[in-house]
């Protein structure tokens, strides 16, 4: 049961859901902070999120001996409203 959680359930249903539900509850241009291991395959839990116009952000991230931690910023766009300035892949923090 921890691994299916873990790995964010079954055919990725858990960000698909997070992402399909959050824009209800969040401001505009509202973000949601995750923290996601290099364990799982982070371009399609990320994917739902995108699709529907969350821009991605790394806010820092951290090498382990066996796996790397990355803090991500999901910001929810409006449209014709750019991105807020913030940490991006090119800028993140290593904590």
């Amino acid at each position: 049961m921890a691994e299916r959680a873990f790995r964010s359930g079954n055919d990725n249903d858990f960000t698909v859901r997070l992402a399909q539900t959050a824009p209800a509850f969040l401001a505009p241009r509202g973000a949601i902070v995750m923290v996601f291991s290099s364990d799982i395959d982070l371009k399609r839990a990320l994917r739902p999120f995108e699709d529907i116009g969350f821009d991605v952000l790394v806010a820092a991230t951290k090498q382990l001996w066996f796996e790397k931690l990355s803090i991500l910023r999901l910001e929810l766009q409006v449209s014709g409203v750019s991105p807020a300035a913030g940490p991006s892949v090119s800028n993140c923090i290593s904590l």
